[in-house]
């Protein structure tokens, strides 16, 4: 899980310095380990990125996508503070 975590926080870290394709990558690359290892938790914040990373050009249509389904996961896993932020 500390891997997961790992990328989620440098995909953050990527984004906030406007290297939106590595940012992109990352998470994607968090989500693919989430699936493998059952961490659904990680797999919905690196999906809630995905989302800012649609935001921020307007692409709102990705953006809510991403975000909904963080959010369906997060609901199953009662994750109710993380599924606020999403």
């Amino acid at each position: 899980m500390g891997t997961g975590y790992k990328l989620v926080f440098l995909a953050a870290t990527y984004k906030n310095l406007g290297d939106t394709e590595k940012a992109l990558s990352l998470y994607r690359q968090a989500i693919a380990q989430a699936d493998q290892n059952q961490y659904s938790t990680i797999k919905a914040k690196s999906l809630s990125g995905i989302a800012a990373l649609y935001r921020e050009p307007g692409e709102f249509d990705q953006a809510l996508q991403h975000h909904a389904e963080a959010i369906e996961i997060l609901d199953r896993a009662s994750a109710k503070l993380d599924r606020a932020e999403a």
